[in-house]
């Protein structure tokens, strides 16, 4: 019988998908704020979009995919820089706001966590 490294789903990728579907839904709340609605309509559009592709991608790691990894790194890719050239993301807001920390750390914690058991992925 042929051994393999594939024993299921690491518990902290687990947490951590549960936080990222968290604030998937958080952000959906987020979109109806007045500081979201004074960027414009279409990035309250995009952030629901972000949100929808970002549960996307954190179900495919849920299910151990390595294409939820790559999606997930051009996502996350892009959308940092599409908040960097907005001028919505910036290190000293970054550093200096711990929900701002927090929820910009949980995307490369999960990318990060996800590469170390890349092997496992499917």
């Amino acid at each position: 019988m042929k051994k393999t490294l594939k024993t299921g789903r690491p518990t902290f990728l687990s947490i951590l998908c549960v936080f990222g579907f968290f604030g998937c839904f958080l952000r959906t709340i987020l979109v109806i704020s007045p500081i979201i609605q004074a960027q414009g309509r279409w990035y309250a559009v995009y952030l629901s979009l972000s949100a929808v592709v970002m549960i996307l991608c954190l179900f495919g790691l849920w299910l151990m995919k390595k294409w939820a990894f790559w999606a997930f790194l051009i996502y996350f890719i892009l959308n940092t820089g599409i908040n960097w050239g907005m001028g919505l993301l910036n290190l000293k807001t970054l550093f200096f706001n711990p929900q701002d920390f927090a929820s910009f750390a949980l995307v490369p914690l999960i990318l990060i966590t996800s590469l170390i058991f890349y092997r496992r992925l499917d």
